[in-house]
C-alpha cells in the first residue's frame, strides 16, 4: 500500500482575513512550546466520533491552555469540561500554525504567532 502525501493550503482566519493559518501534520510538537495557546482533539469511541455544540456550533472539544497548564492538561480538562469525557491515549497528528498580519480590537487579546 503507497502512503498519500497530505498538504493543507494556507487559510484566513478573523475579521479582515487578519489572522494567517497553516496546518502541519506533525506527530512531534512545535519547537516553540511555549507557542502552544490553544487544543483540541477528535475523540473516537466504537467508531463514533465526539462532538461538542458551544455558541459557535458544531465542534471538537478544545480550548486555551492556562497559565502554567500543560497542552496534554489543558486537552483533558477542556474535554472534561465540555463533553464530560475523560481521555487517555492521546497521539498528536497536526498543529495549527497563527501569525497574525492585521492587528484589530477583536484580535488584540490573542499572541502575535501561536
Amino acid at each position: 500500500m503507497q502512503n498519500k502525501s497530505y498538504s493543507f493550503p494556507v487559510v484566513f482566519w478573523g475579521e479582515e482575513k487578519s489572522t494567517k493559518v497553516t496546518f502541519n501534520i506533525s506527530e512531534k510538537p512545535p519547537k516553540e512550546q511555549s507557542a502552544i495557546t490553544s487544543v483540541m482533539c477528535a475523540v473516537f469511541k466504537d467508531n463514533k466520533i465526539l462532538l461538542v455544540k458551544p455558541k459557535r456550533g458544531w465542534g471538537l472539544p478544545g480550548g486555551h491552555v492556562e497559565k502554567n497548564e500543560s497542552p496534554q492538561d489543558a486537552l483533558k480538562r477542556e474535554c472534561l469540561e465540555e463533553a464530560d469525557a475523560e481521555i487517555k491515549n492521546i497521539k498528536l497528528i497536526g498543529y495549527w500554525e497563527t501569525n497574525k498580519i492585521i492587528e484589530l480590537e477583536s484580535n488584540r487579546q490573542y499572541p502575535d504567532r501561536g
